[in-house]
């Protein structure tokens, strides 16, 4: 638990821009974890079944609200950094996840999935269940979305 708990929280937070609702993935995959842990034999099928679950716990989620609300995620301040700078970084921090929550689910999941947490197409592919093909069109979509959202957030216009 201790080596995959805070990607599978980070991603969790990612997903459902909640602090609690991404406490509350991780928990039910870590007791889901638990309950399957005799099928799972080695560490990478672990991290790929829990990335799994993870997702469809988000998604079931997203499905039973009709919208989720973005909440902080925790701080990872080092003491190093000024007020001004952590202020700052605050702001782009919460601009950009709001604008993450302005995507489609499959489209934020996508990108989440390639671009933060580093996934091939085909591996995200396979843990959202379509097509490679499908999966750079989520992902280019995104990213053409996310571009208009910060470009009218940088001009004040949102």
């Amino acid at each position: 638990m201790a080596r995959f708990q805070h990607r599978i929280f980070a991603l969790a937070a990612r997903l459902t821009g909640s602090v609690p609702d991404a406490q509350e993935v991780t928990q039910d995959a870590f007791l889901r974890l638990h309950d399957h842990r005799r099928k799972l034999h080695d560490e990478a099928s672990i991290q790929a079944w829990l990335r799994t679950v993870t997702l469809n716990l988000c998604r079931d989620r997203a499905r039973r609200r009709a919208s989720a609300s973005p909440c902080e995620l925790p701080d990872i301040a080092s003491g190093a950094r000024s007020p001004e700078r952590q202020a700052s970084e605050s702001q782009r921090e919460q601009l950009l996840k709001d604008a993450l929550q302005q995507l489609s689910e499959r489209e934020r999941t996508a990108l989440t999935l390639r671009e933060l947490e580093g996934l091939t197409t085909q591996e995200v592919a396979v843990q959202m269940q379509i097509a490679e093909a499908t999966v750079r069109v989520y992902v280019m979509n995104a990213r053409l979305k996310l571009r208009e959202i910060l470009a009218h957030a940088a001009r004040g216009t949102l």
